[in-house]
Formats: structure tokens, C-alpha cells, sequence
């Protein structure tokens, strides 16, 4: 996989552009809130990101949702892999 994981120490700050983004806003802030507490233990990160997206209101939440909308619009761009199945030929023994 070549999802955008390493960071360029050179760079400066870019947590919002660590992983892929999705079309759900929490998981595109906990994607942010991760890169910037790294010094959490998983379960802590998870704990903590979700009681500080509890206490945001929708002005803050506004740019994990504009994100999410984003992506939403790139996806509907693409043609998915999964959207086309093979379909079996079944063949009759006999």
C-alpha cells in the first residue's frame, strides 16, 4: 500500500494529510488526532479523540466534514473494483 503514512520531518506539520481520507468525518478527525498523539496508547487516542469530538460543535466539526464530502465526490468519480463481480459459469457435471 502507498498511503501517504511516512512524514517528512522536513515539512512542516501536515497531521490532516496522514492516511486516506474518508467519507465519515469522525474517522477523518480521529485520522488527525492520531498523527498528532503519538505518544498515546491506541486505546487512550481512541478515548480521548472521542470525548474532544463530543465536545466540538459544528462550526469545528465544519473541516472533517468538508473532507468528508470530498472524498464522497472523488468516489462517485472513480468506478470501484467492487462494483464489478465475475459471474461463475457453473458447469453441469455430467
Amino acid at each position: 500500500m502507498s498511503h501517504d503514512t511516512q512524514r517528512d520531518p522536513n515539512k512542516g506539520d501536515d497531521s490532516r494529510h496522514v492516511g486516506v481520507v474518508t467519507n465519515n468525518p469522525f474517522l477523518n478527525f480521529m485520522r488527525e488526532f492520531r498523527a498528532r498523539n503519538r505518544n498515546l496508547e491506541v486505546k487512550e487516542q481512541l478515548i480521548k479523540g472521542a470525548e474532544q469530538w463530543r465536545k466540538m460543535n459544528d462550526a469545528q466539526k465544519q473541516p472533517y466534514v468538508e473532507l468528508a464530502r470530498q472524498a464522497r465526490r472523488r468516489r462517485r468519480g472513480k468506478k470501484s473494483s467492487h462494483s464489478r463481480r465475475r459471474r461463475r459459469r457453473h458447469h453441469s457435471r455430467g
